[in-house]
């Protein structure tokens, strides 16, 4: 549980380390704390790494120099149970705040982790649909 809203949670965010990058670092308050990187693949790219235009390279780094990053489009509905397994994110909760701010930086819908009515129904539509 967040103790926190998103934005007064928000500690840093640079946009200007590399050309089009943003790097984030998001503490919820509840002794989580994820940076997260985000930068929108070239379209001379989009073609080689097969991708449509418009798509953003998302790198969670675990600050042990390693990390997971995916692929992700640039518009659509974003689902926690995708951001789980494209970042290997094995905890629930994680899933849902990630795949809140990276739908909030990609201005891509999302169920809201703050919307707790949304995020059982989303959950009841997601268990009945396996």
């Amino acid at each position: 549980m967040r103790v926190k809203d998103f934005k007064e949670a928000i500690r840093w965010q640079v946009n200007d380390l590399v050309p089009q990058c943003t790097v984030m670092e998001y503490q919820p308050g509840n002794g989580s704390r994820y940076v997260i990187m985000f930068t929108r693949v070239p379209p001379a790219a989009c073609e080689g790494v097969g991708c449509m235009r418009g798509s953003w390279l998302v790198a969670l780094p675990d600050g042990a120099g390693q990390g997971h990053c995916a692929v992700f489009a640039g518009s659509g509905y974003l689902d926690p149970s995708y951001v789980a397994e494209k970042l290997h994110l094995g905890n629930r909760d994680d899933a849902l705040v990630l795949t809140e701010i990276i739908g909030h930086v990609l201005s891509r819908s999302t169920p809201s982790a703050l919307d707790e009515e949304a995020h059982r129904d989303w959950l009841v539509e997601h268990i009945q649909s396996e």
